[in-house]
């Protein structure tokens, strides 16, 4: 992996660093809605990096046949692209990033209609490991339509699974964890990678500050 990849650029709170990665990955989704979408209202994460920096690292993004394929939930049907805002967080799990612990980074992206969430994806870029590198994997889903891109693991046992912070544990989240007494807790890094633990019950987090790609 290139060096200058995990250059940390900002260090924006407490256990909280952006990454070249993040800056990099931002621009060039941001760059894809735009280059489809241009007047689609996006924001990222690691702020405003520039419109003309978008502009020029523009890509050509196709768009999923097979997810066009699927049909539209009538409540979305009559929508316009002023109602819709897209929120990006370009790489959840930086913390884990620079670690080297990729398999809990992820890229998140929400929508919301109207001020309403309506439909999101959890991008696995290193969620299966190749002779020429990784392959990724997309989780994405939409409010009546349902969800896509995984296949849930059958359960050994009945009790409730929980799925939490693998470095952000406060003494609230360890009391409210005993309190509803899983018959097994998964920690791990980066929000979106949370999600994606297949057999999970729930998600619990108490922390002063969520940020809102993470809650998209």
């Amino acid at each position: 992996m290139d060096a200058t990849i995990l250059c940390i650029q900002v260090q924006k709170g407490e256990d909280d660093p952006q990454t070249e990665a993040d800056r990099q990955a931002q621009v060039l989704l941001v760059s894809a809605f735009l280059s489809k979408w241009p007047t689609i209202k996006v924001v990222g994460e690691e702020g405003g990096l520039g419109h003309t920096e978008y502009t020029k690292k523009a890509i050509d993004a196709d768009l999923d046949s097979s997810v066009m394929a699927e049909k539209c939930p009538e409540n979305l049907g009559n929508i316009t692209l002023e109602d819709v805002v897209v929120w990006i967080d370009p790489l959840d799990g930086t913390k884990e990033f620079t670690q080297g612990v990729v398999s809990a980074v992820t890229v998140l992206v929400g929508i919301a209609v109207r001020g309403q969430a309506v439909g999101g994806v959890v991008y696995q870029p290193f969620h299966s490991k190749t002779n020429d590198g990784y392959t990724g994997r997309a989780v994405w889903g939409i409010t009546g339509l349902g969800a896509f891109g995984y296949t849930p693991c059958a359960r050994t046992r009945s009790g409730l699974y929980i799925s939490t912070t693998r470095s952000h544990a406060t003494k609230e989240l360890e009391k409210a964890i005993e309190y509803l007494s899983p018959e097994k807790v998964i920690r791990v890094g980066g929000a979106g990678n949370k999600a994606c633990q297949a057999t999970i019950s729930m998600h619990p987090r108490i922390h002063a500050v969520c940020r809102s790609p993470d809650v998209s």
